[in-house]
């Protein structure tokens, strides 16, 4: 491995797809990515990190792209069950 590389400090949407467009344009083994974990949360007693998602969505080709975000044709049927377990509403 070699001592040089790219490194982006990333977080969100913007980031996500700049990380796409660079990794289409540089080697993907030089480039190195720490991603914003302040906006991570508990809900549902689940652990939800929202910035390392839509990076690893957009790198993985699975993002919805109308919404700019999310997994392509995702279903909310899950959130919907624990919704009539929690009082706490999330999208």
């Amino acid at each position: 491995m070699s001592d040089n590389y790219y490194l982006v400090l990333a977080g969100g949407v913007g980031a996500a797809k700049f990380i796409e467009g660079l990794a289409e344009v540089i080697y993907q083994d030089l480039l190195k990515i720490v991603i914003n974990t302040a906006d991570d949360i508990e809900l549902y007693g689940l652990r939800i990190c929202p910035d390392i998602d839509i990076i690893t969505y957009t790198l993985g080709k699975i993002v919805d792209k109308q919404k700019g975000w999310g997994v392509q044709d995702e279903t909310f049927n899950c959130l919907s069950v624990l919704k009539n377990y929690y009082d706490f509403k999330w999208f």
